[in-house]
């Protein structure tokens, strides 16, 4: 699945609160979630947020980590933006890439 595709299903997904006529869609219905929830997407699969930087301030580097899982196919696909305190809040511009999680041995000095 390339990330393009991954991002035009994403872009026009909506959840429709319970008993109501609106909702959340696109970026907004992951800007307040927690790593580990997920929904099924139509034309995806199940989509997992993985990781999350929020902002710190007006500016500041935002972006998400999602994984998707269709049958056989499992990617991960990180999506940039930023905070602006002044605006909307936050703007996700991506565009979304696809990448693979790597660890990292970090040594500090304290």
């Amino acid at each position: 699945m390339t990330a393009k595709y991954v991002q035009s299903q994403l872009e026009q997904f909506e959840v429709k609160y319970p008993g109501c006529d609106y909702g959340e869609e696109s970026w907004a219905i992951w800007d307040y979630r927690e790593p580990g929830e997920s929904y099924v997407v139509p034309g995806l699969g199940q989509v997992t947020l993985v990781d999350v930087q929020s902002s710190n301030g007006d500016g500041s580097a935002i972006w998400m980590v999602f994984e998707v899982h269709q049958g056989e196919h499992k990617g991960f696909y990180k999506l940039s933006g930023y905070y602006g305190s002044y605006g909307d809040g936050n703007s996700w511009e991506g565009p979304l890439q696809q990448v693979v999680p790597q660890q990292r041995l970090v040594t500090f000095y304290e």
